[in-house]
């Protein structure tokens, strides 16, 4: 099974043998390929997207959700890989909590 991993501007082909690593790996994988600096500035993968900007479970297996030859999307901090609503509303999340977290409004 190879699954065709989007890191930023870069396409990483992925063999995953017969699929049984979870969706996670598979974002690891794409970063560590990245570079000769094994995408250590990339930092922690946020989470991984399909073509529609469907956003797939981390914890799911391989095989059980993608099919062989797919293209997934890694989720960077800060990055927007697509202008899809999934990207827009994870961003509108990620800064609601970032806002309601803050040392300023300890109380929310």
């Amino acid at each position: 099974m190879r699954i065709h991993v989007h890191v930023k501007e870069k396409t990483i082909v992925v063999q995953c043998g017969d699929g049984k690593q979870r969706i996670l790996w598979l974002a690891h994988v794409g970063i560590a390929r990245y570079d000769s600096n094994f995408g250590l500035e990339l930092g922690v993968p946020q989470g991984v997207q399909r073509d529609d900007g469907t956003l797939l479970d981390s914890t799911a297996i391989i095989k059980d959700c993608l099919q062989d030859c797919e293209h997934v999307w890694v989720l960077l901090k800060g990055i927007v890989n697509a202008d899809t609503s999934a990207n827009r509303n994870l961003l509108i999340v990620n800064f609601l909590k970032m806002t309601f977290q803050h040392p300023k409004y300890p109380n929310r």
